[in-house]
């Protein structure tokens, strides 16, 4: 085992973090990312070094994300995470992102950090630009959930969507996907949210999805659950509005789109309620 790892694993909770940094300020750090990544996939090492592996990977990540380090965070980890979204090996990327993501679930107070940070948000919005591999993008959704949450990237949805379409044979991404935006437009029921995602092309591109032979009946029916939540959401916000918004009447004015929709959602009988989101 890398002696680094044996390091941390004789080191007490308050001496990790410290360790960290000093490995990340070293030229071991695509080394040591390299373990976390094969700690985290579970490939390519003994079922001891496994199992080490796994202890120190979730004693970091617990250490990155404890409240006690969100002082260290507004100066330094900022720093680190960006030399891992930098760096050129895929993995060491997607290591960051994982840290990243529990930082930004913690609360409201660290995700406004990240993105009053300009070096830091502008690299997270550079990796929907960037061409890698489906685990990847697995990560990437969820950190995306994370901040759609808030409110935030709403002008990043139409980027999303694009890249979306090179993966369409990932039922799982998709079905991640669709799970973010609906919580988005629970927590965010507005009328500019919903104008973005329509303009974005993701109904249209769903609706044909859902022609797919090999689609899985769970992804087909959070397919329809979702683009029925859109289409109700899209005409009471309008109805209680008294007016029209120009993507919403391009999308109503698709009589066919709209009564496939509702025709197989009668059909597979399914019910918007909270469940699915």
């Amino acid at each position: 085992m890398n002696k680094n790892l044996k390091k941390i694993k004789k080191l007490e909770n308050e001496d990790i973090l410290e360790t960290i940094r000093d490995i990340i300020e070293t030229d071991n750090v695509p080394i040591f990312i390299n373990y976390l990544y094969i700690c985290k996939g579970g490939v390519n090492c003994s079922p001891n070094d496994s199992m080490d592996l796994c202890w120190v990977f979730s004693k970091i990540i617990c250490k990155l994300t404890s409240i006690q380090c969100e002082q260290y965070f507004r100066i330094k980890e900022i720093n680190h995470i960006i030399r891992f979204l930098d760096h050129p090996n895929v993995r060491v990327k997607e290591c960051g992102i994982s840290v990243l993501g529990n930082l930004a679930s913690n609360n409201i107070q660290t995700r406004e950090l990240i993105v009053s940070n300009e070096k830091l948000f502008s690299k997270v919005l550079s990796l929907f630009q960037s061409d890698y591999n489906t685990s990847f993008y697995r990560s990437l959704l969820w950190l995306f959930e994370v901040f759609l949450k808030d409110g935030w990237l709403f002008e990043f949805i139409s980027t999303a969507v694009d890249h979306i379409y090179h993966l369409y044979r990932d039922q799982f991404v998709i079905n991640r996907l669709i799970v973010s935006y609906c919580r988005a437009v629970h927590y965010n029921n507005n009328m500019k949210y919903i104008s973005l995602l329509i303009e974005s092309g993701i109904i249209q591109f769903l609706s044909k999805y859902l022609l797919n032979i090999y689609l899985k009946p769970y992804t087909r029916k959070i397919i329809i659950t979702f683009l029925e939540y859109i289409l109700t959401s899209s005409f009471l916000i309008l109805k209680n509005k008294n007016r029209l918004s120009n993507p919403v009447i391009l999308i109503f004015e698709e009589e066919d789109l709209f009564t496939t929709i509702k025709s197989l959602s009668k059909k597979n009988k399914y019910n918007l309620n909270n469940k699915y989101i």
